[in-house]
């Protein structure tokens, strides 16, 4: 998981000691190094403290946050008047998840808050609105479609989904179609594009840099995937489409056979 983090040291180090290297961190120093961040890098979680010196307001962070919404964020603050006071101030500009420094921040609790908290993301509306076709799944398929949606830079074709579930790429093909659901292929472009979507949705970050984040070697490749997944070009989706539409313009596409069977490679 890729964190963002806009922290003082000291409550940095308590993250960093907390986390280990589970998780990889990316540390910011104001509100503009984090908006930086969250352009060049595909972020699952963001981690900030309204007591970080150099930023004058929380109200600060408010177009920052709102260019990604998709990205859920995690107040760490003190048990103080000023982290009382920070913490209201961050309710209104739309975070509401909360660690409380002594409290939450121990190893297991915080990582589970950040567990809990990329599980409020894009994939798992995805994943949520497709659960019912993926129960007549295999158990295995059904995990690896999960992992792909969660991690997609690990997954560049309908090979690689059918490989993770440990089973051949024609038997994936099969299961899926019996499921009513879309070949591999479709898959794994969906779990690229939606991703995709999060660093798109800030409106400052080139299409060329979105697409090599992901894993992509050309932007024409992500244009390519973009369009097949959702019907649209990724520019469209910055600009238009809301979360929810996004939701439901994928799950349409991958609930009906609208692909080739077959698990070759998107052209990159």
């Amino acid at each position: 998981m890729d964190v963002a983090v806009l922290l003082p040291a000291t409550r940095l180090q308590r993250l960093r000691a907390a986390i280990g290297t589970a998780h990889a961190l990316h540390t910011a120093q104001s509100v503009g190094e984090l908006a930086t961040v969250l352009r060049t890098r595909m972020i699952d979680v963001v981690v900030i403290d309204p007591e970080t010196p150099g930023m004058a307001s929380v109200r600060e962070l408010s177009p920052t946050l709102a260019r990604y919404p998709a990205v859920p964020v995690i107040a760490y603050v003190p048990l103080s008047a000023g982290g009382v006071h920070g913490t209201l101030d961050l309710f209104a500009v739309g975070v509401h998840r909360i660690a409380v420094q002594g409290f939450d921040d121990h190893p297991a609790a915080f990582r589970e808050l950040l567990d809990l908290a990329r599980a409020d993301t894009l994939a798992t509306r995805v994943l949520d609105r497709l659960a019912p076709a993926l129960r007549a799944l295999p158990a295995p398929l059904a995990a690896a479609i999960d992992a792909g949606f969660h991690a997609p830079r690990t997954m560049r074709t309908g090979a690689d989904l059918a490989r993770v579930a440990r089973i051949p790429i024609r038997t994936c093909s099969r299961l899926l179609a019996r499921a009513g659901l879309a070949t591999p292929r479709a898959f794994v472009r969906a779990m690229r594009v939606v991703r995709a979507y999060h660093g798109l949705r800030g409106g400052e970050a080139r299409v060329t840099d979105v697409a090599r984040s992901v894993g992509y070697a050309t932007a024409a490749a992500l244009v390519h995937d973009a369009r097949r997944a959702t019907g649209l070009r990724p520019s469209v989706l910055a600009q238009r489409i809301a979360p929810d539409d996004l939701t439901v313009r994928v799950v349409q596409r991958l609930t009906r056979r609208n692909d080739p069977v077959g698990g070759g490679e998107p052209p990159e």
